[in-house]
């Protein structure tokens, strides 16, 4: 059977709430065999305030509820059904599904196309083919289920659930698989609200973006926490992240799947491709996504975002009983890039009116033992510095805690967190890890709870790191000065894939030229003496290239030549080259020679794409020679950039100070140079999906001029055989 396309849109809304928010649900393969899956999910439905129907054609009734022999028996056509059989019933039930017109099926069997085989990924194709036809959304198959804490529909079969209260809230889980979802909404335990767990397992109809698309549209859910191993297509997550940070809808991804060994555990866990875990970190930062590489740091992310407004500036405020947690603090802020700024001077003359004359009034501030006797100074200190306009956000470190102070205390700070303008975050380093203060804390609309001042601050640092996003995030636009340019970008790859070969450096260089980026003057020659000539128009020194389609790294084959000042040295390398290029096999074909300009010595860039399967264009860039060859120095983005954007990604490279001058050598603007990479990322775009990868390498910077040495673009299709050029 033909399987269906990976790439599609997003479900409409309207076609996804049958499915997550049902007013009758039939639970088919219903049980009253304790443990059984049909069993658990019936007594999981406990709260549920809609109508459920149990199908089982061997009982009559089940749970005390009526129980029906099939789904045409039922006495309306339910909106969602659970199919709790085993996976050979699964292809018929779809089918009754998709003929009443049932509008969303949750599949629990496994079996389908996590299992990789051609049979499996046909009877997966299958059903997904008889749902979408009747324009039923399915969920799975190898789902656990669907909860939604506002009705009560909390669709799963997983057990120790059933009674237990359900505490509604603004945070919402999606997942691939179910045991790592189910596991943090264990929180609620605590206390912690939770408003939906919704899985998708296999992904075959509705995925991890379908759901994202829905919540954010959904006015009681401010934070979504996506487990994700792999996605079908990326632009679809690119799609849902921007219209989320428009809605202002924080979306918090744990990402699976990133090394080689994970990757293959993932494709037999749920059958996704994982893709590049450089590609899905750029695409997360394009849309502002929070990025979490362990479980132990989403809950508390989660739960600060759907605490917080908007950062209103960029400093965090320290105030803590310990000086050795203020040095923590200051050295940790550093770390981490998260500024810590000095109080303003009104801030000091107010604390230095309550604090003892040997506090120093610093942040972080550390104001003494002498608090934990008068709670009415703690109050006052807390309140002058969230006072300051400074600070976005207070950090409170817990050193210790003892039973009844500790209580205490957390009644009061919660108390005194209800009238501040900015959020108190509480980094609780005692090893009492839970108990009836923290429980305070982490229940608290005001209060942050964190387990660790790392997870603390690198919270606040993303907080701020969004807001930035949000406030820059815009679409790619069409420039129609460029639009000529573009056709030439279309037509001159369309030849090269024709001919199956990648385009020349002379030909990169031309379209690099038509979007205004500068490169090195340049002639094609068809013989010595041609090439003089050249050389005398353009200036010595000069570099000599054999220029071929069938060599793309012209040094490693000895048919390059730099610096040459004289004529007669040019003669020389002309003969030399020529000579060289007879001895390569098989024969290459030869275009000329090409005589090029010397560039200055200078700073190296390089700035590389590849055509991402998912995500269509990456773009990286580093810093030339060691820095990117063996230290991988390099930042990966997702084109376009802004001049502002490419200038932080230059500035967060290991090796950044070398764009200020280093050991006598000069500065560069690099300003300038951001510029330049931003008209190098719009020219990525236009690129579309015609190549594959292309290398610009060096681009050669010298104060305030940039200069494309050589480059190199292959269409798509076709896949260069290394990234070193000549």
């Amino acid at each position: 059977m033909a399987r269906l396309p990976t790439r599609r849109e997003i479900h409409p809304t309207e076609n996804m709430r049958r499915l997550i928010e049902p007013r009758s649900i039939a639970v088919v393969g219903a049980s009253p065999r304790q443990g059984s899956f049909g069993e658990r999910t019936l007594a999981n439905l406990y709260a549920f305030q809609g109508v459920v129907y149990p199908v089982n054609p061997g009982y009559e009734q089940i749970c005390d509820r009526r129980c029906y022999p099939n789904l045409r028996a039922l006495p309306e056509v339910p909106d969602c059904v659970i199919i709790a059989t085993p996976k050979e019933a699964v292809e018929q039930t779809v089918a009754e599904c998709a003929a009443l017109g049932v509008g969303g099926v949750i599949v629990y069997a496994s079996g389908f196309a996590e299992l990789g085989s051609s049979e499996a990924l046909d009877a997966q194709a299958r059903i997904i083919a008889i749902a979408r036809a009747g324009g039923v959304r399915l969920a799975g198959p190898n789902c656990s289920g669907l909860l939604n804490m506002h009705s009560g529909a909390t669709m799963h079969f997983l057990d120790g659930y059933a009674g237990k209260p359900l505490r509604p809230g603004p945070v919402a889980v999606v997942s691939q698989g179910g045991g790592i979802g189910y596991g943090l909404l264990q929180a609620m335990d605590r206390g912690i609200p939770f408003g939906y767990f919704l899985a998708c397992g296999n992904a075959s109809d509705v995925d991890v973006c379908d759901y994202i698309d829905f919540l954010i549209g959904d006015d009681r859910t401010r934070v979504i926490v996506a487990f994700m191993e792999g996605l079908s297509d990326g632009k679809r997550l690119l799609k849902v992240g921007q219209r989320a940070l428009t809605a202002d809808k924080t979306i918090i991804v744990c990402k699976t799947g990133r090394s080689a060994a994970g990757a293959q555990i993932a494709r037999s866990h749920t059958g996704t491709m994982v893709g590049s875990a450089e590609a899905y970190e750029a695409a997360f930062r394009k849309v502002g996504i929070i990025s979490r590489n362990y479980l132990d740091d989403v809950l508390e992310t989660a739960t600060f975002f759907a605490k917080v407004g908007r950062p209103r500036s960029s400093g965090v405020g320290v105030v803590t009983t310990s000086g050795s947690l203020a040095v923590m603090a200051a050295d940790l802020g550093g770390d981490l890039g998260l500024p810590l700024p000095h109080p303003a001077s009104g801030t000091r003359e107010r604390l230095a009116k309550v604090l003892p004359s040997f506090a120093t009034i610093s942040n972080p501030l550390d104001t003494t033992a002498s608090v934990l006797r008068d709670l009415g100074l703690f109050k006052e200190c807390v309140a002058a510095m969230a006072a300051d306009s400074a600070f976005c956000a207070l950090t409170i470190p817990i050193p210790y805690a003892q039973p009844q102070a500790a209580l205490d205390r957390a009644k009061f700070i919660c108390e005194l967190a209800a009238d501040l303008d900015v959020p108190i975050c509480i980094a609780w380093t005692s090893e009492i890890l839970d108990g009836e203060a923290t429980r305070i804390y982490e229940q608290d609309p005001k209060v942050a709870f964190f387990r660790s001042m790392r997870r603390c601050f690198e919270a606040v640092r993303d907080w701020q790191w969004r807001e930035g996003v949000r406030q820059r995030s815009r679409q790619h636009e069409f420039d129609p000065k460029f639009a000529e340019a573009r056709s030439q970008v279309e037509a001159l790859l369309g030849t090269a894939r024709s001919e199956l070969r990648s385009l020349t450096e002379r030909e990169c260089k031309r379209l690099l030229a038509a979007y205004d980026i500068p490169v090195t003057r340049e002639r094609l020659c068809a013989d010595t003496e041609a090439a003089v000539a050249a050389a005398r128009d353009i200036g010595y020194p000069v570099a000599l290239k054999i220029e071929s389609p069938d060599i793309e790294h012209k040094t490693d084959a000895g048919v390059v030549r730099l610096g040459l000042v004289e004529e007669a040295a040019l003669r020389q390398a002309c003969q030399e080259v020529l000579q060289t290029a007879q001895f390569i096999q098989p024969p290459p074909r030869i275009n000329g020679l090409l005589v090029q300009e010397m560039s200055p010595s200078g700073l190296e860039i390089v700035v590389g794409a590849r055509y991402d399967k998912q995500f269509g264009s990456v773009m990286v860039i580093g810093l030339g020679g060691i820095w990117v060859e063996l230290l991988n120095d390099v930042s990966v983005v997702l084109p376009p950039v802004s001049t502002e954007d490419a200038v932080t990604l230059l500035r967060n490279l290991r090796g950044r100070r070398l764009l200020d001058g280093f050991r006598g050598s000069p500065s560069i603007d690099v300003s300038a140079l951001g510029s330049l990479i931003s008209r190098i990322s719009k020219f990525i775009v236009d690129l579309g999906d015609n190549f594959s990868e292309m290398d610009i390498n060096p681009i050669v910077v010298t104060g305030f001029n940039a200069m494309v040495v050589d480059a190199l673009i292959v269409p798509s299709g076709l896949e260069a055989t290394s990234k070193t050029k000549g």
